[in-house]
């Protein structure tokens, strides 16, 4: 279109609800930061959270379980205080973008830890095989040896019925005391 539309005010932003329509920075791109500790105490303070012992809340709005001595009483384990960030605005799309603030570094980090497990996990079933294979051969190489054929003889059934005893079993009663 080399011209707007006579509908069309110039003055004002008209076509926003089209979709990636003039992105601004104030509707995508920013995110809040997520993780980030800015003071780490060594003591209670006061007006801290009671359970935590960070600044920044209160007890009732702490997302940390709650301990069964809070920090107010033990001193120790007090957790750090959280960035509070400022209220972005965002637009329509902006609120809904599922990829917004997504860091691709983040995920490669955590790919790369699955990768060293998986390596790892193979390393070790390698070995275990090596040595089951080691086993396999040692076991086949001694029992074929004429040494092992000349000292090592199965019973006979003759050898195993004379070991075995000859008395009866004892005769149990039953549930009602009668004898089987």
């Amino acid at each position: 279109m080399a011209a707007a539309p006579w509908y069309l005010n110039q003055n004002k932003p008209g076509l926003k609800h089209q979709k990636a329509f003039n992105l601004t920075s104030e509707e995508g791109g920013d995110w809040y930061k997520r993780g980030v500790k800015t003071f780490q105490a060594t003591k209670f303070r006061k007006g801290a959270c009671e359970n935590c012992g960070a600044m920044t809340h209160k007890k009732k709005d702490c997302v940390e379980r709650p301990r069964k001595a809070g920090a107010v009483k033990t001193g120790k384990n007090i957790a750090a205080d959280e960035l509070l960030q400022d209220r972005i605005a965002l637009g329509f799309d902006g609120k809904r973008d599922r990829y917004n603030g997504y860091d691709a570094e983040d995920y490669g980090r955590v790919v790369d830890r699955y990768e060293r497990a998986e390596a790892l996990k193979a390393e070790v079933a390698k070995k275990r095989e090596l040595e089951r294979a080691y086993r396999k051969a040692i076991e086949s190489r001694t029992a074929t040896s004429p040494r092992m054929r000349r000292t090592w003889r199965p019973t006979t059934r003759r050898r195993a019925a004379r070991t075995r005893t000859t008395t009866p079993r004892p005769r149990m009663p039953t549930r009602k005391g009668s004898w089987r």
